[in-house]
């Protein structure tokens, strides 16, 4: 038909299109290739010869060629769209296939999906039998973050909420539209405007529905709190949405408007307009007017008190640089996952070096990143690039590193042969960050907590150092740390998770996002009930009212979910807001947020000075900030992974918490002194204090330096009286595990085998007690399947006294 539209048009002469570019042979050529020319899919395509009718007798028929033409074309182009994505859809349906049998073989549910399988059951079996089945009726129901609800999850809430309604029942729901980012999870905020009106729930309410406004700001000051007024007012909005070609953002921002409390503070809004026009030359400038307002604001109030916002994690880490560059504490959501930090990635790569049967993979990595700082840079490209040669490329790591880099592999490979055998996973790693001596890094806190993890999964019946390595792997994106709440550190995040967040100061340097995603896709059915699905774009959308209002909604619910983050960002602050923006250009005001927050300001008035500056009110200081300077002391946390003693809460009892403390840094200096050579027993002193020092590191303390040298002398003393036990040539294991019969862990201070026999040693502090008697019998009693005889010694480390225990 593409065809015979060509020969058509030829026909009637090139002069009678009125300027419309028709090259016959070249447009037969594009269509045998599946293209298209415009004039016949533009939508407007014989407008010119309907203005001179008269002079073309044929045109009806040619318009009825055109208009069939059409109706073939959208189904030619949404035929290959399907056939595009059949591929995916295939793949997409067989991982759900397998999904669906793995689940079933673990007896297991995706919460996620749990919403529709609800509706489904209350659907079929009413609400009072769903009740019956619950074992329990909710006669009143509240739900919080209204705005992010999906439609999913309320269906299979309102049958349970419409029965409890009926029977005098409540339901309350709180939430704010203009806070609603999260529909690319299914959130729906116009449920907030429908709820009310479905008959299930306005029926059994009648007139008792009430609706309150939450008008009054208790976070802000009053310069932020106005500068949002203005910004978020009824005019901007009625802008946005004719510049915009955009429905409800009136009725979002209905309720924009709030006041403040009689007792809010003063604050400032700063706005740093970025006129630079290439993009290096922005960059420059975003970093330099950041780093500044850092510098003022963390003297001012604290590092603590300084949220910085981003739209994207990338934007994160080019902040983190910043605050690197500065030497200003922070944390980051990647630093609170644990397994995105360096130190803990090559821990983890190193213990799959040493037990999984590959290990040359994990090597390789470690020797990129420097081997945790003892290879640089040069050192080791030049291996790298050595191995990767052909020749070479199939040596074993080990035997290449042997071989090219012999101080390296005597020093910090060879030795790890001898840590491989007879230790669990949580025994492993802690002597690899003993031989590694990470216990005094930077990284303290995360090592640890590294260590904690695996120690849980031992405790919890994960036991095979292999399923701890595969299980941590598996995880990873899950084990994550707690925000802390308290430290004086600059928090970076983005600006979704800084949700129901607030902080004194809050920067953006970046308001600079799209307001459409240009890499999202957006999928639908070709026909209702088809089951054939297609990616839709935009021509696809002008060709198909139904495609199109899919791919319309999917384009106004991000614009305005751009526009709610936005309001997010700018909300967060209590006493001074900064925000930095690239200088709106034609094109942006249109695609960008920078030129939708631009004309916003225009709207409300709020101008800018010749330097691209708007200020409002004056700086202002939390009171004893800029004091917070010196070292604090780093108080140990109270259970830590490289100890099973748990502290109960004994800050009524000092002296209790001091020695119990006390006892846990001693235990620990002695799980770091494996053997003593013949020739270093005239160094005990020296030798006890480097252990007290790295015990100290790696519980997070400070050493104490009035109790330093009676923890010395207690040492050194204990380790004079268990001499024969010391011995190089002895079998020996510190803080060794062990899982008995009925499941129970024990964790013995040190193991030595001598002479056909075990010899269990417990260190104490304090006096003498029968208890520990009985507690040493116990412990012999679950090693009993070691099939060697087992005695147990009491070592008192205040006395240097030494009690044998027979089994």
């Amino acid at each position: 038909q593409g065809l015979k539209l060509i020969e058509e048009m030829n026909a009637l002469g090139k002069k009678i299109f009125n300027g419309v570019r028709f090259k016959p042979d070249q447009q037969k050529k594009q269509i045998s290739h599946g293209n298209f020319p415009k004039w016949m899919t533009d939508g407007h395509p014989l407008a010119d010869l309907k203005n001179k009718k008269a002079e073309v007798a044929n045109l009806d028929e040619l318009q009825e060629i055109l208009n069939t033409f059409h109706h073939e074309y959208r189904n030619y182009t949404i035929s290959r769209a399907v056939e595009a994505f059949r591929a995916p859809a295939q793949v997409f349906g067989e991982y759900l296939k397998l999904e669906k049998r793995f689940l079933k073989e673990l007896n297991s549910f995706e919460i996620g999906k749990m919403a529709p399988v609800i509706h489904r059951l209350l659907e079929a079996s009413g609400a009072p039998v769903a009740f019956c089945r619950l074992g329990e009726q909710y006669q009143h129901y509240l739900i919080d973050e209204f705005q992010d609800t999906s439609r999913s999850q309320w269906n299979a809430m309102a049958p349970l909420v419409a029965n409890s309604l009926s029977k005098g029942g409540s339901l309350f729901f709180v939430g704010d539209t203009k806070q609603a980012i999260y529909g690319w999870r299914g959130g729906d905020y116009q449920l907030f405007r429908e709820v009310p009106e479905q008959k299930e729930i306005r029926l059994p309410v009648g007139d008792n529905f009430k609706q309150e406004t939450l008008g009054t700001n208790f976070r802000s000051a009053k310069e932020i709190v106005g500068f949002n007024n203005a910004l978020f007012c009824e005019s901007s909005m009625k802008l946005l949405e004719n510049g915009l070609n955009l429905s409800g953002l009136t009725e979002i921002y209905a309720h924009a408007t709030q006041k403040t409390t009689p007792n809010a503070p003063d604050g400032m809004v700063t706005v740093q307009l970025f006129q630079a026009t290439d993009k290096d030359s922005r960059t420059a400038e975003i970093e330099g007017w950041s780093k500044e307002i850092i510098k003022d604001t963390a003297t001012r109030f604290g590092p603590g008190s300084i949220l910085i916002l981003a739209r994207s994690r990338e934007k994160v880490r080019t902040i983190a640089g910043w605050l690197v560059d500065m030497g200003i504490p922070f944390v980051t959501e990647d630093s609170l996952k644990l397994f995105g930090n360096l130190a803990v990635k090559s821990l983890l790569a190193l213990l799959s070096a040493m037990v999984l049967p590959e290990p040359d993979t994990y090597l390789w990595g470690l020797i990129e990143t420097g081997f945790f700082g003892r290879l640089n840079d040069s050192n080791a490209t030049e291996l790298l690039q050595k191995h990767g040669d052909e020749t070479n490329r199939k040596i074993p790591a080990l035997h290449f590193l042997k071989e090219n880099a012999p101080e390296f592999y005597k020093n910090w490979l060879k030795p790890l042969e001898k840590l491989r055998t007879d230790h669990s996973g949580y025994e492993l790693a802690t002597r690899l960050v003993s031989f590694l001596e990470l216990e005094n890094t930077p990284d303290r806190n995360l090592i640890d907590r590294f260590l904690e993890e695996i120690l849980s999964l031992e405790e919890n019946g994960i036991t095979d150092t292999v399923d701890i390595v595969n299980h941590l792997y598996e995880k990873m994106d899950e084990i994550s740390l707690s925000m802390p709440e308290t430290k004086d550190v600059v928090r970076v995040m983005t600006i979704h998770k800084a949700k129901g967040l607030e902080s004194p100061v809050v920067l953006i340097p970046f308001l600079d996002w799209k307001l459409v995603n240009s890499q999202g896709i957006i999928i639908g059915e070709a026909e209702p009930g088809s089951g054939k699905y297609l990616q839709i774009n935009k021509e696809i959308a002008e060709l198909d009212p139904e495609l199109g209002k899919i791919y319309r909604d999917a384009k106004d619910r991000e614009i305005v979910e751009s526009i709610n983050l936005m309001y997010v960002a700018l909300t967060r602050a209590g006493r001074e807001l900064y925000i930095g923006t690239p200088e709106a250009t034609s094109r942006t005001k249109k695609t960008g947020i920078s030129g939708v927050f631009q004309q916003m300001m225009d709207a409300a008035g709020l101008t800018f000075d010749k330097s691209g500056l708007f200020c409002s009110g004056n700086p202002g200081e939390i009171a004893g900030a800029a004091e917070q300077t010196g070292e604090k002391a780093v108080q140990p946390p109270f259970r830590q992974a490289s100890s099973l003693l748990s502290f109960a809460d004994t800050r009524d009892e000092p002296f209790e918490f001091e020695a119990r403390l006390r006892g846990t840094l001693l235990h620990k200096a002695l799980s770091f002194i494996l053997h003593i050579e013949d020739d270093n027993w005239n160094n005990l002193d020296e030798i006890s204090k480097t252990a007290l020092n790295r015990a100290a590191a790696s519980l997070g303390m400070a050493m104490d330096k009035t109790h330093e040298a009676p923890d010395i002398a207690a040492i050194s003393r204990i380790l004079l009286a268990l001499k024969p036990w010391f011995s190089p040539d002895l079998r020996a294991w510190n803080e060794k595990e062990f899982v008995g019969a009925k499941g129970e862990m024990v964790r013995v201070d040190r193991l030595v085998e001598k002479s056909g026999r075990f010899i269990l040693i417990d260190y104490k502090t304090g006096r003498a007690d029968t208890r520990y008697r009985r507690q040493i019998k116990r412990y012999t009693k679950i090693l009993d399947p070691l099939g060697k005889p087992i005695d147990g010694i009491l070592a008192y480390l205040d006395t240097g006294e030494v009690n044998h225990v027979q089994a």
